[in-house]
Protein backbone atom coordinates (compact mmCIF):
# COMPACT_ATOMS: atom_id res chain seq x y z
CA UNK A 1 0.00 0.00 0.00
CA UNK A 2 0.71 3.75 -0.37
CA UNK A 3 2.41 5.42 2.24
CA UNK A 4 0.31 7.07 5.30
CA UNK A 5 1.20 9.89 6.50
CA UNK A 6 -2.01 10.10 9.44
CA UNK A 7 -0.73 8.66 12.90
CA UNK A 8 -2.98 7.69 15.45
CA UNK A 9 -2.90 9.40 18.64
CA UNK A 10 -1.10 7.10 21.12
CA UNK A 11 -1.18 7.07 24.69
CA UNK A 12 2.28 7.98 26.36
CA UNK A 13 3.00 4.98 28.26
CA UNK A 14 6.12 2.72 27.03
CA UNK A 15 9.78 2.37 28.10
CA UNK A 16 11.92 1.30 24.76
CA UNK A 17 15.36 1.25 24.18
CA UNK A 18 15.67 4.22 21.53
CA UNK A 19 19.00 5.13 22.85
CA UNK A 20 20.55 7.81 25.65
CA UNK A 21 19.53 10.99 26.57
CA UNK A 22 19.97 13.91 24.89
CA UNK A 23 22.57 16.50 25.98
CA UNK A 24 21.52 20.16 25.71
CA UNK A 25 24.06 23.08 25.92
CA UNK A 26 23.94 26.57 25.47
CA UNK A 27 24.36 26.85 21.45
CA UNK A 28 21.25 24.19 21.82
CA UNK A 29 18.31 26.88 23.44
CA UNK A 30 18.70 30.30 21.66
CA UNK A 31 17.56 33.18 23.21
CA UNK A 32 14.21 33.91 22.60
CA UNK A 33 13.51 36.91 20.51
CA UNK A 34 9.51 37.02 20.16
CA UNK A 35 6.12 36.04 21.15
CA UNK A 36 5.59 32.48 21.62
CA UNK A 37 2.83 30.63 20.85
CA UNK A 38 1.19 28.02 22.81
CA UNK A 39 -1.79 25.45 22.97
CA UNK A 40 -2.96 25.26 26.26
CA UNK A 41 -5.07 21.80 26.12
CA UNK A 42 -5.88 21.79 30.08
CA UNK A 43 -9.53 20.88 29.50
CA UNK A 44 -8.88 18.03 27.25
CA UNK A 45 -8.52 14.34 28.78
CA UNK A 46 -4.51 14.42 27.67
CA UNK A 47 -3.38 12.09 30.39
CA UNK A 48 -0.43 12.99 33.06
CA UNK A 49 2.79 12.04 31.73
CA UNK A 50 4.61 9.43 33.83
CA UNK A 51 8.71 10.13 34.26
CA UNK A 52 11.10 7.06 33.48
CA UNK A 53 14.37 6.50 30.76
CA UNK A 54 13.26 6.03 27.19
CA UNK A 55 9.59 6.50 27.77
CA UNK A 56 7.40 7.79 24.56
CA UNK A 57 5.23 10.42 25.48
CA UNK A 58 2.56 10.62 23.21
CA UNK A 59 0.02 13.54 22.74
CA UNK A 60 -0.26 13.65 19.35
CA UNK A 61 -4.23 13.90 19.54
CA UNK A 62 -4.74 16.23 22.02
CA UNK A 63 -5.98 19.91 20.45
CA UNK A 64 -6.53 22.76 22.63
CA UNK A 65 -6.68 27.02 22.68
CA UNK A 66 -4.04 29.18 21.13
CA UNK A 67 -2.50 31.25 23.70
CA UNK A 68 1.10 33.21 23.47
CA UNK A 69 3.85 34.38 26.22
CA UNK A 70 6.06 36.87 25.03
CA UNK A 71 9.83 37.50 25.70
CA UNK A 72 11.24 41.10 24.60
CA UNK A 73 14.67 41.89 23.91
CA UNK A 74 16.53 44.07 26.52
CA UNK A 75 17.68 47.04 25.28
CA UNK A 76 18.22 49.14 28.55
CA UNK A 77 22.62 49.17 29.37
CA UNK A 78 21.80 48.86 33.08
CA UNK A 79 20.56 45.22 32.50
CA UNK A 80 22.68 44.37 28.73
CA UNK A 81 26.01 45.55 30.43
CA UNK A 82 25.49 42.91 33.09
CA UNK A 83 24.57 40.41 30.42
CA UNK A 84 20.55 40.13 30.17
CA UNK A 85 19.23 39.13 26.89
CA UNK A 86 15.53 39.28 27.38
CA UNK A 87 12.95 40.36 29.83
CA UNK A 88 9.13 38.11 30.67
CA UNK A 89 6.51 40.05 32.73
CA UNK A 90 6.21 38.22 35.81
CA UNK A 91 4.32 38.99 39.65
CA UNK A 92 4.46 38.38 43.02
CA UNK A 93 1.90 37.44 45.28
CA UNK A 94 1.39 39.27 48.71
CA UNK A 95 -2.06 37.36 49.49
CA UNK A 96 -3.98 35.31 47.16
CA UNK A 97 -5.80 37.72 45.22
CA UNK A 98 -3.28 39.98 45.42
CA UNK A 99 -0.17 41.06 43.75
CA UNK A 100 2.20 43.38 41.94
CA UNK A 101 3.98 43.32 38.17
CA UNK A 102 7.74 43.31 38.03
CA UNK A 103 9.87 42.24 34.92
CA UNK A 104 12.44 39.30 35.18
CA UNK A 105 15.54 40.03 33.74
CA UNK A 106 17.15 37.03 31.75
CA UNK A 107 20.82 36.19 31.43
CA UNK A 108 21.65 33.34 28.38
CA UNK A 109 25.29 32.25 28.72
CA UNK A 110 27.27 29.49 28.27
CA UNK A 111 27.09 28.22 31.83
CA UNK A 112 22.93 28.94 31.99
CA UNK A 113 20.21 30.34 31.66
CA UNK A 114 19.31 32.82 35.07
CA UNK A 115 16.71 35.70 36.27
CA UNK A 116 19.65 37.78 36.70
CA UNK A 117 17.46 40.78 37.50
CA UNK A 118 14.27 43.07 37.86
CA UNK A 119 12.54 45.80 36.39
CA UNK A 120 9.47 47.25 38.85
CA UNK A 121 7.89 50.08 36.91
CA UNK A 122 5.87 52.67 38.68
CA UNK A 123 2.71 51.45 39.94
CA UNK A 124 -0.07 51.73 42.77
CA UNK A 125 -2.58 49.47 44.14
CA UNK A 126 -5.81 50.42 46.66
CA UNK A 127 -6.28 49.35 49.51
CA UNK A 128 -9.83 50.16 50.37
CA UNK A 129 -10.97 46.27 50.54
CA UNK A 130 -8.62 45.53 53.62
CA UNK A 131 -8.94 49.04 55.44
CA UNK A 132 -12.56 50.04 54.04
CA UNK A 133 -10.77 53.70 53.17
CA UNK A 134 -10.20 53.95 49.69
CA UNK A 135 -7.16 56.53 49.96
CA UNK A 136 -5.20 53.67 51.69
CA UNK A 137 -2.61 52.76 49.08
CA UNK A 138 0.35 51.04 48.13
CA UNK A 139 2.34 52.24 46.07
CA UNK A 140 5.85 50.89 43.98
CA UNK A 141 7.61 53.41 42.59
CA UNK A 142 9.68 52.60 39.43
CA UNK A 143 13.46 50.57 40.41
CA UNK A 144 15.78 48.02 38.81
CA UNK A 145 18.42 46.16 39.92
CA UNK A 146 21.02 43.00 39.27
CA UNK A 147 20.90 40.60 41.86
CA UNK A 148 23.84 38.77 44.20
CA UNK A 149 21.53 35.93 44.40
CA UNK A 150 20.09 34.90 41.19
CA UNK A 151 18.02 31.94 40.19
CA UNK A 152 18.84 29.26 37.82
CA UNK A 153 16.33 28.30 35.28
CA UNK A 154 18.41 25.86 32.93
CA UNK A 155 22.30 24.68 33.75
CA UNK A 156 24.56 23.31 31.49
CA UNK A 157 25.31 21.17 30.30
CA UNK A 158 21.53 19.71 30.75
CA UNK A 159 20.91 15.87 30.08
CA UNK A 160 19.49 12.63 32.24
CA UNK A 161 20.04 13.05 36.21
CA UNK A 162 20.91 16.98 36.55
CA UNK A 163 20.12 18.75 38.73
CA UNK A 164 20.57 22.11 40.51
CA UNK A 165 19.03 24.55 43.05
CA UNK A 166 19.28 27.98 43.18
CA UNK A 167 17.74 31.05 46.08
CA UNK A 168 17.20 34.22 44.57
CA UNK A 169 16.54 37.53 46.74
CA UNK A 170 14.04 40.38 45.52
CA UNK A 171 14.62 43.41 47.76
CA UNK A 172 11.19 45.53 46.71
CA UNK A 173 10.65 49.14 47.78
CA UNK A 174 7.16 50.57 48.42
CA UNK A 175 5.36 53.45 50.18
CA UNK A 176 2.26 52.56 52.43
CA UNK A 177 -0.53 54.48 53.22
CA UNK A 178 -2.90 53.23 55.78
CA UNK A 179 -4.46 53.79 58.99
CA UNK A 180 -1.12 55.56 61.18
CA UNK A 181 1.63 55.31 58.17
CA UNK A 182 1.36 58.11 55.59
CA UNK A 183 3.62 57.59 52.86
CA UNK A 184 5.94 55.32 54.55
CA UNK A 185 8.55 53.88 53.16
CA UNK A 186 8.89 49.96 53.52
CA UNK A 187 10.63 46.82 51.51
CA UNK A 188 9.29 43.46 50.77
CA UNK A 189 12.25 41.32 50.43
CA UNK A 190 11.45 37.44 49.49
CA UNK A 191 13.74 34.39 48.65
CA UNK A 192 12.61 32.08 45.37
CA UNK A 193 13.77 28.49 46.39
CA UNK A 194 13.81 26.46 42.98
CA UNK A 195 14.97 23.10 42.51
CA UNK A 196 15.36 21.28 38.84
CA UNK A 197 16.08 17.44 38.43
CA UNK A 198 15.97 15.48 35.23
CA UNK A 199 13.70 12.52 35.99
CA UNK A 200 12.87 11.31 32.64
CA UNK A 201 14.13 11.31 29.08
CA UNK A 202 12.61 9.70 25.91
CA UNK A 203 10.64 11.18 23.02
CA UNK A 204 7.24 13.23 23.16
CA UNK A 205 4.97 13.72 20.04
CA UNK A 206 2.75 16.67 19.94
CA UNK A 207 -0.06 18.28 18.02
CA UNK A 208 -0.32 20.44 15.11
CA UNK A 209 -2.95 21.14 12.90
CA UNK A 210 -1.27 19.31 10.17
CA UNK A 211 -1.73 15.89 12.24
CA UNK A 212 0.88 14.66 14.94
CA UNK A 213 4.60 15.91 15.32
CA UNK A 214 7.85 13.95 14.59
CA UNK A 215 8.94 12.57 17.98
CA UNK A 216 11.13 14.74 19.81
CA UNK A 217 14.35 13.98 21.67
CA UNK A 218 13.55 15.60 25.36
CA UNK A 219 14.39 15.57 28.66
CA UNK A 220 11.80 16.10 32.03
CA UNK A 221 12.67 18.47 34.24
CA UNK A 222 10.66 18.19 37.49
CA UNK A 223 10.40 21.71 38.83
CA UNK A 224 9.50 22.39 42.39
CA UNK A 225 9.98 26.13 43.89
CA UNK A 226 8.45 28.76 46.42
CA UNK A 227 9.12 31.98 47.93
CA UNK A 228 9.50 33.21 51.78
CA UNK A 229 8.13 36.58 52.24
CA UNK A 230 9.49 39.54 54.74
CA UNK A 231 8.19 42.67 55.05
CA UNK A 232 9.43 46.13 56.33
CA UNK A 233 8.61 49.52 57.33
CA UNK A 234 11.07 52.37 58.06
CA UNK A 235 13.73 49.99 57.86
CA UNK A 236 12.11 47.79 60.86
CA UNK A 237 10.45 44.04 60.30
CA UNK A 238 6.67 45.74 59.98
CA UNK A 239 4.29 44.94 63.38
CA UNK A 240 1.97 42.08 62.70
CA UNK A 241 -0.79 44.36 63.49
CA UNK A 242 -0.67 45.81 60.38
CA UNK A 243 0.54 42.64 58.29
CA UNK A 244 -2.60 41.19 59.77
CA UNK A 245 -5.00 43.68 58.46
CA UNK A 246 -3.50 42.66 54.58
CA UNK A 247 -3.51 38.79 55.49
CA UNK A 248 0.08 38.53 55.06
CA UNK A 249 2.83 37.81 57.64
CA UNK A 250 6.68 37.40 58.36
CA UNK A 251 8.08 34.35 56.67
CA UNK A 252 5.01 33.54 55.31
CA UNK A 253 5.59 31.23 52.11
CA UNK A 254 4.09 32.16 49.22
CA UNK A 255 4.03 31.21 44.98
CA UNK A 256 4.31 27.80 45.51
CA UNK A 257 4.14 25.93 42.08
CA UNK A 258 5.06 22.42 40.80
CA UNK A 259 5.57 21.73 37.37
CA UNK A 260 6.95 19.32 34.64
CA UNK A 261 8.92 20.95 31.68
CA UNK A 262 9.72 18.76 28.59
CA UNK A 263 12.82 20.52 26.67
CA UNK A 264 13.86 19.74 22.98
CA UNK A 265 17.03 21.17 21.54
CA UNK A 266 16.47 24.04 19.25
CA UNK A 267 14.43 26.08 21.63
CA UNK A 268 14.20 27.64 24.85
CA UNK A 269 10.58 27.31 25.00
CA UNK A 270 9.38 23.85 26.59
CA UNK A 271 8.09 21.38 23.71
CA UNK A 272 5.63 20.73 26.64
CA UNK A 273 4.55 21.52 30.18
CA UNK A 274 2.31 20.84 33.07
CA UNK A 275 2.12 22.62 36.10
CA UNK A 276 0.44 21.09 39.40
CA UNK A 277 -0.24 24.19 40.98
CA UNK A 278 0.59 23.60 44.96
CA UNK A 279 -0.03 19.71 44.76
CA UNK A 280 3.42 18.41 45.42
CA UNK A 281 2.71 14.80 43.97
CA UNK A 282 2.31 15.54 40.97
CA UNK A 283 -0.70 14.09 40.44
CA UNK A 284 -3.14 16.55 39.11
CA UNK A 285 -2.39 18.56 36.26
CA UNK A 286 -4.45 22.08 36.72
CA UNK A 287 -2.50 23.31 33.52
CA UNK A 288 -1.42 21.51 30.29
CA UNK A 289 0.43 23.44 27.73
CA UNK A 290 2.47 22.32 24.14
CA UNK A 291 4.82 24.67 22.06
CA UNK A 292 3.70 25.14 18.46
CA UNK A 293 6.07 27.44 16.94
CA UNK A 294 8.39 25.56 14.73
CA UNK A 295 7.17 21.95 15.18
CA UNK A 296 7.58 19.47 12.83
CA UNK A 297 4.70 16.93 11.53
CA UNK A 298 5.43 13.06 11.20
CA UNK A 299 5.35 13.18 7.72
CA UNK A 300 6.93 16.13 6.60
CA UNK A 301 9.94 15.69 4.25
CA UNK A 302 8.55 11.96 3.36
CA UNK A 303 6.86 12.74 0.55
CA UNK A 304 10.55 14.19 -1.30
CA UNK A 305 12.25 10.46 -0.31
CA UNK A 306 12.21 9.22 -4.33
CA UNK A 307 9.14 11.26 -4.97
CA UNK A 308 7.21 9.75 -2.24
CA UNK A 309 6.85 6.62 -4.58
CA UNK A 310 7.40 4.20 -2.22
CA UNK A 311 5.19 1.51 -0.52
CA UNK A 312 5.15 -1.21 2.07
CA UNK A 313 4.02 -5.00 2.45
CA UNK A 314 3.60 -6.21 5.80
CA UNK A 315 3.53 -10.07 6.20
CA UNK A 316 2.42 -12.30 7.58
CA UNK A 317 -0.66 -10.78 8.27
CA UNK A 318 -2.38 -12.33 10.74
CA UNK A 319 0.52 -12.81 12.19
CA UNK A 320 1.11 -15.84 14.67
CA UNK A 321 1.89 -14.24 17.68
CA UNK A 322 5.93 -14.01 17.22
CA UNK A 323 6.80 -11.60 14.80
CA UNK A 324 5.86 -9.53 11.58
CA UNK A 325 7.87 -8.42 8.73
CA UNK A 326 8.03 -5.00 6.67
CA UNK A 327 9.15 -5.07 3.34
CA UNK A 328 9.43 -1.39 1.92
CA UNK A 329 10.23 -1.06 -2.19
CA UNK A 330 11.20 1.78 -4.44
CA UNK A 331 13.18 4.03 -2.08
CA UNK A 332 15.85 3.75 -0.16
CA UNK A 333 14.93 4.34 3.52
CA UNK A 334 16.28 3.81 6.70
CA UNK A 335 13.98 2.46 9.33
CA UNK A 336 15.40 2.71 12.77
CA UNK A 337 12.45 2.45 15.66
CA UNK A 338 8.44 1.55 15.43
CA UNK A 339 5.94 1.33 17.49
CA UNK A 340 3.01 -0.99 17.94
CA UNK A 341 -0.58 0.27 19.58
CA UNK A 342 -4.01 -1.69 20.32
CA UNK A 343 -7.07 -0.90 19.32
CA UNK A 344 -7.42 1.60 22.39
CA UNK A 345 -4.50 3.87 20.91
CA UNK A 346 -1.89 2.74 24.02
CA UNK A 347 1.56 2.07 22.71
CA UNK A 348 2.22 -2.14 23.63
CA UNK A 349 5.51 -2.27 22.23
CA UNK A 350 8.24 -0.15 20.90
CA UNK A 351 12.06 -0.51 20.14
CA UNK A 352 14.65 -0.35 17.78
CA UNK A 353 13.86 -2.75 14.02
CA UNK A 354 16.55 -4.48 12.40
CA UNK A 355 16.52 -4.50 8.58
CA UNK A 356 18.44 -6.77 6.00
CA UNK A 357 17.26 -6.49 2.37
CA UNK A 358 14.85 -3.91 2.63
CA UNK A 359 12.73 -6.04 4.90
CA UNK A 360 12.08 -4.99 8.82
CA UNK A 361 11.71 -7.70 11.17
CA UNK A 362 9.85 -7.28 14.45
CA UNK A 363 9.75 -9.68 16.89
CA UNK A 364 7.23 -9.65 19.29
CA UNK A 365 8.65 -12.25 22.22
CA UNK A 366 5.29 -13.49 23.05
CA UNK A 367 4.34 -9.70 24.06
CA UNK A 368 1.08 -9.86 22.02
CA UNK A 369 -2.42 -11.34 22.68
CA UNK A 370 -4.75 -12.19 20.27
CA UNK A 371 -6.29 -8.91 18.33
CA UNK A 372 -6.01 -5.87 15.83
CA UNK A 373 -2.82 -3.79 16.25
CA UNK A 374 -1.47 -0.94 14.59
CA UNK A 375 2.18 -0.40 13.99
CA UNK A 376 4.19 2.78 12.91
CA UNK A 377 8.07 3.34 11.63
CA UNK A 378 10.25 5.92 12.10
CA UNK A 379 13.68 6.67 10.56
CA UNK A 380 16.65 8.34 12.06
CA UNK A 381 14.87 11.56 11.74
CA UNK A 382 12.62 10.21 13.98
CA UNK A 383 9.57 10.61 11.06
CA UNK A 384 6.87 8.53 10.10
CA UNK A 385 7.10 6.63 7.30
CA UNK A 386 4.85 4.01 7.35
CA UNK A 387 2.10 3.02 9.25
CA UNK A 388 0.02 -0.34 8.81
CA UNK A 389 -2.87 -2.66 10.43
CA UNK A 390 -2.22 -5.98 11.52
CA UNK A 391 -4.07 -8.78 13.36
CA UNK A 392 -2.55 -11.23 15.87
CA UNK A 393 -3.92 -14.79 15.64
CA UNK A 394 -2.58 -17.69 17.81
Amino acid sequence: MKKISTLFALLPFASVAFGQAITINSTDMPVPTAAYNLLDITTSTAPNPTAGTNVLWNYGGYSGTATTNTYVAETDTFFTNAGVDVYLLNSKTLTPGFYYNYYSEIDFNSSNVKEAGYDVLAQAYGLGTFTGTATDTLYFPAQRAIMSAQRTYVKFPFTANSAWSTVSRKAINFNLTAATYSNTPGQHVFYFHRNDTVVGWGKVRVYTASGPSMMYDVLMDKISQYAVDSFYLSGAPAPSTILGAFHVSQGQTTDTTYRYNFYKKGSYNYLMSFFYGTDPTFSNPSGKFILTDGIVTSNAGVNNLNDGNYSTVLFPNPSNGSEINLMFTDASLAPTTYMIADITGKTVLAGNVTIHNGIVNIPFNGKLVNGNYIVNIFNDKNKNIATEQFAVTQ
